[in-house]
């Protein structure tokens, strides 16, 4: 069944439509437009005329489950491809996340309690059992509360970033310099290396700190740390948090026995010290590499034949060849 929008001239009642030009219904229902277009052009329609990415990919979450709730896999498929090709996103990430929304669907739907296994005669109870447990490794006692943090998808260059900012602002004016260095007096390259900001990062939460970071480092009103407490989101204390976390105490979640922590805690030891502000900037150039290829894989979805399109896409292969040479030069330096 292929269900259609129809436009009724003066807003009249279908009834009253009918009644008064029957003729006109049949050509109404010829010209209805597929209700999928419809939905598609009305939520495009609210995007502003230069819409960003995250424009996009908002109007593109708010459709995937109308558009996909067909049990029709040929169906759902040819929608996300209509709404691939009208917000110039890749089919392969509208596809990812139309499986997500399944897996969630799927895991929030209880599944069928298996019947009541008879219960075993019981041990007698040892009271020596009651007493703490101060024998076991600290890490053992922990490995359920860090469990779930370890769970979440975070992307490890994104967090890393963050880690360093927010424990050390002034590293922000370092890497911008190191792009405007890059950039020289090109144009093209000011636009493509301009300064990191949230665009650079895909996942929201760590986009919206980003965007926090940005005004804090920008006021002077008040401490960089003090701003942050006040204006930081209730919903994004746990986040930050866990962008603050010592890495090292989340690499114990990852050990289970006593000699491999040792091991770990000596090769912190004796590791070499490292510039606080070198591992951002090459953090950050492989970040802002990682944006440039995104960019560019939606670029080529628009018109090949705009100019403005193909002196972006020109710029962006340029930039990624100086942050590749950049961060050679680096990697030669280090080894030598």
């Amino acid at each position: 069944m292929i269900f259609g929008y129809l436009r009724f001239p003066g807003a009249k009642d279908p009834d009253d439509f009918i009644r008064e030009t029957p003729e006109g219904w049949a050509q109404l229902v010829e010209a209805a437009q597929p209700v999928v277009d419809y939905l598609i052009e009305a939520e495009k329609a609210t995007l502003p005329s230069r819409p960003t990415l995250a424009d996009r990919e908002a109007v593109a979450l708010r459709l995937l489950p109308i558009l996909t709730a067909s049990e029709n896999d040929l169906s759902n498929g040819m929608n996300v491809i209509k709404l691939s090709a009208a917000l110039a996103l890749p089919q392969e990430r509208l596809e990812g996340w139309m499986l997500d929304q399944a897996n969630k669907l799927k895991a929030s739907t209880p599944a069928p309690k298996p019947p009541p296994m008879p219960e075993p005669p019981r041990a007698p109870v040892d009271s020596s059992d009651d007493m703490p447990d101060f024998d076991s490794p600290r890490i053992l006692q922990r490995a359920v509360a860090v469990a779930p943090i370890l769970a979440d998808d975070k992307p490890p260059l994104e967090l890393d970033c963050l880690r360093i900012l927010f424990t050390q602002p002034d590293l922000y004016y370092h890497v911008n310099r190191k792009f405007r260095e890059l950039a020289g007096d090109n144009p093209l390259l000011q636009a493509t290396l301009s300064d990191l900001s949230s665009e650079d990062f895909t996942r929201t939460a760590y986009r919206t700190l980003m965007q926090l970071f940005m005004v804090a480092v920008a006021q002077d009103e008040m401490d960089f740390a003090a701003y942050v407490r006040t204006h930081l989101p209730s919903e994004l204390f746990d986040e930050l948090n866990s962008v603050l976390a010592d890495q090292w105490a989340e690499l114990r979640g990852r050990v289970t026995f006593g000699a491999d922590l040792d091991m770990i805690r000596q090769d912190k030891r004796t590791a070499r010290t490292v510039d606080p502000s070198v591992d951002l900037i090459v953090k950050v150039l492989l970040l802002r590499r990682a944006r440039l290829e995104r960019e560019r894989q939606e670029m080529l979805f628009l018109s090949v034949e705009d100019g403005d399109i193909m002196s972006l896409i020109n710029g962006s292969v340029l930039a990624k060849r100086l942050i590749d040479a950049e961060l050679n030069r680096r990697a030669q330096s280090q080894r030598s």
